[in-house]
Order: structure tokens, then C-alpha cells, then sequence
């Protein structure tokens, strides 16, 4: 098994999701104390140890804005947005909602003129994390947190 590595602690679980999107014939995900390590198989060529590097090294390469970061259950629906040059050739993106930890949801969406955006509809109470991230290039990703106050 080939090791890719970071000493940065990043969520499991849209890890390994955008890490399969980019590498089919990926392993998965460790996360700890460590950090965060990608398995690859023994046999993955350059070019996919590269895809996996990318992960960490476009970390928060895309900029990502909501219409709310903090709300009550109840409120407007936020939106998630990211418009970004380096989405212009792009025809889709990826996203993963993780809500208080755990997987929430996860898919793909339409890129229009180098934008994209979500709609995070009825939220619930507790903390979302969304990512979106590229499925070619440069596989750049970015998150925001928004979190939904019980009323």
C-alpha cells in the first residue's frame, strides 16, 4: 500500500469521498493523532499519486461563501456559493454536507460560467461543514461552517 500523508487533521469522510472521485482504485482514509493519510495501492501509477497529493496541497483552493453562517431552525435556507475563475472550464464540482461529524450528503453539481451553488434546504440544529471540490485539474476544494441554532 502507498502512503500519501499530512500532519494536518482533515474530515474522514469528505476525504475519502473526493479522494475515490480522483483515484477509483483508492483504498481510503486514516485520520488521528497523525494527521490525515491516503492509501493508494501498490501499483497506483505517478499521475494518481499526484491527484492524491493535490488533495493536500490545493486544501482551501477554492473560496466558498454562505448567505448565513449562524442561524435558527426555521430561517432562510443559506446558500453555499463559489464562484472562481479556476471553475470556468469545470462542468461540475463535487460537494459532501457533514452535519455534527457524520455523513450528511454528498453528489455532484452543474458549474455555470465558473460558478456554483448549493442550497442547504430545511436545515436541522447543529454544525454543517460543506465542501466543494473540483473532479480535474488541479482537485483544489474549499469548506465553510454554518451552524443551526435550535429554537
Amino acid at each position: 500500500m502507498i502512503n500519501i500523508e499530512s500532519a494536518t487533521l482533515y474530515n474522514a469522510y469528505f476525504m475519502d469521498t473526493a479522494l475515490k472521485g480522483a483515484i477509483n482504485s483508492a483504498i481510503g482514509v486514516s485520520t488521528g493523532g497523525y494527521g490525515t493519510i491516503l492509501h493508494l495501492p501498490d501499483d497506483a501509477s505517478v499521475v494518481q499519486r499526484e491527484r492524491a497529493q493535490a488533495l493536500f496541497d490545493n486544501a482551501g483552493g477554492l473560496n466558498l461563501v454562505a448567505s448565513a453562517t449562524v442561524l435558527n431552525e426555521g430561517d432562510a435556507d443559506p446558500t453555499i456559493s463559489c464562484n472562481d475563475a479556476v471553475l470556468s472550464a469545470d462542468s461540475n464540482v463535487g460537494y459532501v454536507v457533514v452535519l455534527d461529524g457524520e455523513s450528511y450528503s454528498s453528489g455532484t453539481d452543474t458549474v455555470t460560467a465558473g460558478a456554483v451553488s448549493l442550497t442547504l434546504v430545511d436545515p436541522v440544529a447543529g454544525v454543517y461543514d460543506v465542501y466543494i471540490y473540483r473532479l480535474s485539474g488541479t482537485y483544489a476544494w474549499g469548506s465553510v461552517q454554518i451552524t443551526v441554532n435550535e429554537v
